[in-house]
């Protein structure tokens, strides 16, 4: 084999070394470094525009006298002359006032007629003579990649090409806004306005032509200048090595690939201008304009936009045109080399793998020095060539590329230096940790025995090999085993099982055996006869064979659990039963309306219906029961509307008493046992009354044969409370010593519909209706009851907690007040509406009805006249009853309103916002007294 040289053997293993030692990471950073360059707002693009404003500001170019002068009009100008735009006849005299200037630029845009012209004074032909008098450059706007094309060109400057093909680099122009046809002939020339700041909003370039359509055409700054150099042609070169290079005639100045120059700011900032009213008033020598570039442009706010330049100067537009003028009239701008961007990256390359080589290598302090002096010295050759030459070599990227390779490289050694100094700490801390494995396996058994037995749970351990086994004392407890045993078998855990759940666990159990997981409810008996619910988890092992080997789990006694459980799916199947009720009596209850209110009207005096009176009355009876029933049914499903008062249960339960004695057969004897210091308790007395009522009438029904009915009260403390209840309140219980009520039916017996007693002998809502009201009372109720000891009904209400403020009394009603005007009714059910109309009819009232609440509200907009409005809350679509009860509270406030609704959550709603509202169903009588209560109300 060739022997390597020493010198390049030494360099292979400082890089195989190197290699060895650092991470990819650091190549991956130098990678991503470099792709950032090219990313145009990228921080890279940002840190080389901050480096260039930096040189700007620190060597900016110091211009003894400037060629160009601007004509701003400024505010002032407009203030004194007029608003914008001028007529034109006054543009024409700024640009004769200047006539002695080399050449003048008209940075406005003069698209199409003066249309401040007057009609005996053609400004245009005025403009377009001054035009001609002097050598004039005419400004066209464009915009970047439009879909529209350009409009047609008139007389306008082309660029010439040379060498490749420069357009594909240049920025295009579609839709342009070229002179007017007449001013463009008389002009010398019409360039492009552009003013592209970068990404940050400052003006660092300016490109020198521009491609619109097939034509490249010169910026505005390049036209006027090859005006004012009397050049007759302007050509783009592009070199052999991509460079492109800008011809004014016998004038070159490099570009960049697009064809952009770097302007070079001067000190000062600003090019010299004059006020265009001064000019106007002549108050401007004209000799100033002699031999000079005037550029012409406005500067005043909101006409034109302020643009940042590196000096931290704000420009107008017509101010940075004049910079590119007199920067390429003076031939002072700056350049970048077009080998610059390639040559910027090999150094950044080199500086990286430098860093990667000999980092580690050479002593801290050396390599710092080395590194620092490298930054130093792209630095300093970075503004040294800007400052000798004028030429920008920007060193954000081989500085970038140095110093985020040697962060990385800086993480690598910290990361490699923890991970060793950790290692060591792990071997130190592994040491002790053995010592404290066993101290601590210990306590983990002690802990877990701990936590077991708080829980409530046992484990135990056996050996399906030989039937051994290790069980906890909680185990035993649980499964009721009296004596300690090693011993463990299938059939003796399924001994304990009850005859009904013993199938389902040894199925549990041959599935664990297959699956390896165990999960088991069951019920238990244990030595005292008490049936018990336990859950069991285990797993099953099993050996290489698939043999079970070992069986390993917990137990818990879950009966409380289960009884919670069943608790609550009762209380859920209650609420769903309750919500069915509430919607078979809201419908119900539009039923009944339909079915008193005709009956009222059919029962009223007349000869030929005395004949079927106790007909209408059976039948009136009967609808009244159905209603009655409605209720109940709401009551149960929580959604009757409740009057609840402060009353005192003491007073209350003792006349309860006295009514209950009276009513119950002289062989029930009737105990009380009521404290005279009961709390005060927030209910609706005659709801707590209904429900004490049903109760007693219950205990009445269940002992036929005579016995005892026991009322008694106490108050209720905190700790006593059993159903989640916070506070204070008053336990009621009603007891009776009949038959009591079968297992298999006291979880039911407050679904509705379910009774014990014969067919026709009650309703099954009677307890319904207790479980309805209590809960909504925000108490609980509860029933306890074995055959042949009794039933004992308890009430749980909670305590009041302050007085209820009283409502102002309402005006008193009187006979004299009668019932006049004419009334709206608003209801969409035919057969309900034509009831409203006849029951309302009974007074001698005009009547209107309307199906929907929206035309009811239009024509009371149109001035329909209306004294009262009696409106059905539930619409099919659109506006509600409540709805139009607050559109004519806000704009018919005049106008009382009564609603109707046959739910009682729609009309407690409704009456908590405060509008008057009559349930359904409604009679005749309490209909006509619910209107005149309402017109005297409002009257007063």
């Amino acid at each position: 084999m060739a022997r390597i040289p020493p010198p390049l053997a030494r360099v292979s293993a400082l890089w195989h070394g190197a290699m060895r030692t650092r991470s990819p990471a650091t190549l991956f950073c130098v990678a991503a470094i470099l792709a950032a360059v090219s990313i145009p707002v990228g921080p890279l693009a940002n840190l080389r525009n901050w480096v260039f404003d930096a040189y700007e500001r620190l060597w900016p170019r110091a211009r003894p006298e400037y060629r160009t002068l601007v004509i701003e009009i400024d505010e002032d100008s407009i203030r004194r002359v007029g608003q914008w735009p001028w007529p034109r006849d006054q543009l024409s005299r700024l640009v004769e006032m200047a006539a002695a200037a080399r050449v003048i630029g008209i940075d406005l845009l003069l698209p199409e007629a003066d249309r401040l012209a007057g009609h005996d004074h053609e400004t245009d032909k005025t403009l377009a003579a001054a035009l001609r008098q002097a050598p004039v450059v005419l400004a066209a706007a464009a915009e970047p990649s439009g879909e529209a094309p350009p409009h047609p060109m008139p007389a306008a400057t082309p660029v010439f090409e040379a060498g490749k093909d420069p357009r594909l680099g240049l920025p295009h122009y579609r839709s342009v806004s070229w002179p007017q046809a007449a001013l463009a002939d008389a002009a010398r020339g019409t360039g492009l306005v552009t003013v592209p700041p970068e990404g940050d909003g400052v003006i660092r370039r300016m490109p020198t032509v521009g491609w619109v359509g097939s034509v490249l055409l010169p910026a505005f700054g390049v036209e006027v200048v090859r005006v004012a150099t009397h050049a007759d042609r302007i050509s783009l070169r592009t070199g052999p090595t991509g460079g492109r290079v800008l011809e004014i005639g016998n004038k070159s100045f490099p570009t960049d690939t697009a064809g952009d120059v770097w302007l070079r700011y001067a000190v000062d900032g600003t090019i010299p201008s004059v006020p265009a009213d001064r000019v106007l008033q002549g108050n401007i020598d004209r000799e100033v304009f002699r031999d000079r570039v005037v550029l012409i442009g406005t500067s005043a706010p909101g006409l034109g936009d302020a643009f940042e330049t590196p000096l931290r100067h704000l420009e107008s537009g017509v101010s940075i045109q004049a910079q590119l003028v007199e920067s390429l009239l003076a031939g002072d701008f700056l350049r970048c080399p077009n080998l610059a961007p390639a040559l910027e990256r090999l150094l950044a390359a080199v500086l990286a793998i430098g860093s990667l080589v000999l980092f580690g290598r050479i002593g801290d302090k050396a390599y710092a020095l080395l590194c620092g002096s490298a930054v130093i010295l792209l630095g300093a050759g970075s503004f040294g060539s800007f400052v000798a030459a004028g030429v920008f070599l920007d060193a954000t990227l081989p500085t970038t590329a140095l110093l985020g390779t040697n962060l990385v490289l800086l993480a690598e050694r910290t990361h490699r230096e923890v991970r060793t100094r950790r290692s060591k700490e792990t071997a130190l801390a592994n040491a002790l940790r053995e010592a404290e494995l066993r101290a601590e396996a210990e306590r983990a058994r002690e802990s877990l025995a701990i936590a077991l037995d708080a829980a409530r749970m046992g484990i135990w351990d056996a050996d399906l090999i030989d039937g051994t086994a290790r069980r906890s004392a909680r185990h035993d407890e649980i499964l009721g085993y009296t004596a300690p045993s090693f011993e463990w078998s299938r059939e003796t855990l399924l001994a304990r099982v009850v005859a009904e759940d013993r199938d389902a666990a040894a199925r549990s159990l041959d599935t664990a055996m297959e699956t390896g997981a165990l999960h088991l409810q069951c019920r238990i008996r244990g030595p005292d006869r008490a049936l018990r619910s336990i859950a069991v988890d285990g797993r099953v092992y099993h050996n290489e064979d698939g043999t079970p080997i070992r069986i390993a789990g917990v137990v818990a006694d879950v009966t409380d659990r289960r009884r919670i459980e069943e608790s609550l799916q009762q209380t859920q199947r209650l609420q769903a039963v309750g919500a069915i009720a509430g919607g078979v009596a809201h419908n119900f209850n539009n039923l009944l309306a339909i079915i008193l209110g005709n009956l009222d009207l059919a029962s009223r005096p007349r000869s030929e219906t005395e004949r079927v009176r106790p007909y209408l009355v059976a039948a009136t009876a009967a609808a009244e029961r159905g209603a009655k029933l409605t209720w109940q049914l709401l009551s149960f499903a929580r959604q009757q509307p409740l009057r609840p008062e402060r009353i005192s249960p003491s007073e209350h339960l003792r006349n309860f008493s006295m009514l209950v004695s009276q009513a119950l057969p002289a062989n029930i004897a009737v105990e009380t046992d009521i404290p005279q210091d009961l709390w005060a308790v927030e209910v609706d007395p005659g709801e707590l009354q209904l429900a004490l009522f049903n109760l007693a009438f219950n205990a009445r029904d269940a002992m036929p044969g005579g016995g005892s009915l026991r009322i008694s009260a106490r108050t209720r403390k905190v700790e006593e409370n059993r159903h989640g209840g916070i506070g204070r309140g008053v336990m009621i219980e009603i007891a009776d010593n009949g038959p009591g009520i079968p297992s298999d039916i006291l979880p039911r017996v407050f679904e509705p519909f379910m009774t014990t007693k014969e067919i026709g002998a009650g309703s099954g809502l009677g307890l319904s209706q207790v479980h309805g009201f209590v809960h909504q009372s925000g108490g609980a109720v509860e029933i306890d009851s074995e055959p042949g000891r009794g039933t004992i009904v308890r009430i749980d209400l909670p305590a009041a907690t302050r007085a209820r403020s009283t409502a102002p009394d309402a005006p008193s009603l009187k006979r004299s007040d009668r019932i006049t005007g004419a009334v709206l009714v608003v209801e969409d059910e035919p057969a309900l509406a034509n009831l409203a109309a006849e029951l309302l009819a009974q007074w001698h009232r005009e009547i209107k009805v309307v199906p929907q609440a929206s035309t009811a509200l239009t024509l009371l907009r149109e001035g329909e006249k209306v004294d009262l409005v009696f409106a059905d809350i539930i619409m099919p679509e659109g506006m509600d009853g409540l709805q139009l009860a607050e559109a004519m509270k806000l704009e018919f406030p005049d106008i009382p309103i009564l609603l109707t609704s046959g739910d009682s959550n729609i009309a407690a709603d409704a009456a908590a916002k405060g509008f008057h509202v009559i349930r359904k169903p409604y009679r005749m009588e309490e209909l006509g007294m619910s209107l005149q209560r309402l017109l005297v109300l409002h009257s007063a």
